[in-house]
């Protein structure tokens, strides 16, 4: 248990507005029940459910269920951040309901992108990639040639990815790799989005060294980590070393939950629901947020009297946010979003796709008469699901139905200014006919579904960071450390970011006026934006033991 600092009477949590609390908000609250057992804690949400785009659907057929999900369908045991959601599911007792996807798996070594007309793999191991593949277009003479190139000049604080990597490396492997793989996580346009957001890492090695592959060359002994980074290791690899070795010994790829994506969502919201501290106000819109003498006063659209709380987090899209303070904060008005549209289908013949691998990326160099249903990206759901065999070593499991499952996901920034979107009648149809031109499959699904995500998916565009600089000082200058944000707004769009930035905001908040915590007023979610990160120099030894 932590001492809770005198000013912290109460929280409320802001959850997802549009589409039920999400994994941030969920978070946030968890660890403020763990945290923090004696403090008041409600969590307001227009929505009669909890999970936000975290959702499963569960059909029954007579051989078997089928799953699908309308979401994340998996998370990356990779980085830093990973380490919070490890935290989580060691916490709920839920790990033995992960399903790993192994490195040694078919589907893992295999990915693939549509490029021009073709499906071309993509090994793993970039000394396997075929080189005279027009994919592959400048790869080779841009690694060679990189360590040669001029750095970026210093005056220059952020730049598109697609400069960036062109500059680097070359404009091929920017259009067509890189932006094919944008496309698959942030449903985003390369040309736009922020270099310096994204790939922290290397616009900063680039910004030290002048190039990435040179920096290699000087090794010191030592690696300079970012500060917040080497803090989050501190703080839980000792705790969680065991399930970090595990993930390793079996070199997981990618982490699910046998039942779907949402036992996560479902058991935080289990765990939550037993606290004696937490609140849920569900089907409670948030109408404004109104800062009164030393609380924030919480009004709300069903015409109750307006709660007040010391403190509260807000989780919901940043313009959401910004629109409920009494003058908006333009650095959270301008984040944009992009809709998605996701086709989920099951076909009862298991041996559709002429291809094994987790699916293929589509980048907008494709032709516009090869992908007119602007696409971008197809998952093969059949090559991670938990095979029937398996299921059957665990018999309360149900075995998933044979067949073959595959997930057309359309839209993004090629939507951008979009009103109206295709009726599920009609996503059918594109989708049926993507997967007809691209992989052959004529027969009819028996088992279809069709999720349309407006403003799903946050695009950080450049330029982000300061402005996110900025939102930071203005909310220390209205709220006064009394008003914090989390979520996938801000620094990152996967479920281990999300709960990265939850588990941190619910921390500081918790350290206040500590020593080496932050000051009362510099309490917003937003503080690592301000400034320079700080870049520690930590040595190896120290370093691979967490």
């Amino acid at each position: 248990m932590t001492c809770i600092p005198n000013n912290v009477k109460s929280v409320a949590v802001l959850g997802e507005l549009l589409s039920g609390a999400g994994i941030s908000g969920l978070t946030a609250a968890f660890y403020l029940a763990k945290k923090a057992p004696g403090l008041p804690v409600t969590i307001y949400d227009s929505s009669p459910r909890v999970g936000g785009w975290l959702r499963t659907t569960h059909f029954e057929t007579n051989k078997g269920k089928v799953e699908f999900e309308s979401g994340p369908r998996t998370i990356r045991p990779v980085g830093d951040a990973f380490l919070v959601t490890t935290d989580i599911v060691t916490k709920l007792g839920i790990g033995d309901r992960l399903l790993l996807m192994t490195g040694g798996s078919a589907a893992a070594q295999r990915r693939y992108i549509y490029y021009p007309d073709k499906l071309t793999c993509v090994p793993t191991a970039i000394l396997s990639w075929d080189l005279s593949d027009p994919l592959f277009k400048g790869v080779f003479t841009g690694i060679i040639g990189e360590p040669f190139r001029p750095g970026r000049p210093k005056e220059v604080t952020d730049e598109p990815v697609a400069s960036w990597v062109s500059r680097r490396v070359h404009p091929n492997v920017a259009q067509n790799l890189a932006g094919a793989i944008l496309h698959g996580i942030y449903a985003g346009d390369l040309d736009k989005l922020s270099m310096r957001t994204h790939f922290p890492d290397l616009w900063r090695i680039e910004g030290e060294h002048g190039s990435v592959i040179r920096s290699f060359f000087n090794f010191s002994g030592v690696r300079k980590y970012p500060a917040s980074d080497w803090r989050l290791r501190r703080e839980l690899v000792p705790l969680l070393r065991w399930h970090l070795n595990y993930f390793k010994k079996e070199n997981a790829m990618t982490v699910s939950f046998i039942g779907g994506m949402e036992v996560l969502t479902r058991s935080l919201k289990a765990y939550l629901q037993k606290s004696q501290n937490i609140r849920f106000r569900l089907n409670t819109p948030v109408k404004s947020l109104v800062k009164k003498y030393s609380s924030i006063q919480v009004h709300t659209t069903n015409n109750m009297p307006p709660a007040g709380f010391s403190h509260v987090i807000s989780t919901l899209p940043a313009p959401i946010t910004s629109s409920l303070l009494p003058a908006p904060i333009p650095s959270l008005s301008t984040v944009e979003s992009v809709t998605v549209q996701v086709v989920n289908l099951y076909f009862e013949n298991p041996n559709l796709v002429p291809v094994r691998g987790v699916g293929y990326f589509i980048p907008k160099t494709v032709a516009s008469e090869l992908n007119p249903e602007q696409a971008l990206v197809v998952i093969f759901d059949s090559e991670t699901t938990l095979p029937a065999d398996l299921a059957n070593i665990w018999r309360e499991l149900p075995v998933e139905a044979p067949g073959t499952k595959l997930t057309v996901m359309m839209g993004g920034h090629y939507w951008k200014g979009r009103t109206t979107y295709p009726d599920d009648q009609e996503a059918l149809q594109n989708a049926r006919n993507l997967i007809k031109r691209h992989l052959g499959i004529v027969d009819c699904p028996s088992i279809m579904q069709v999720s349309t995500q407006v403003n799903a998916i946050p695009q950080y565009t450049v330029g982000h960071h300061d402005r996110m600089a900025f939102g930071h000082e203005l909310l220390r200058m209205y709220f006064n450390g009394r008003l914090a944000v989390a979520g996938s707004s801000y620094s990152g769009v996967d479920i281990n970011e999300c709960t990265r930035s939850a588990y941190e905001v619910v921390r500081d908040l918790l350290e206040v006026g500590k020593p080496g915590g932050l000051k009362e007023e510099d309490w917003t979610g937003l503080h690592k934006f301000s400034g320079e990160e700080e870049i520690q120099s930590i040595p190896i030894r120290e370093f691979l033991n967490g």
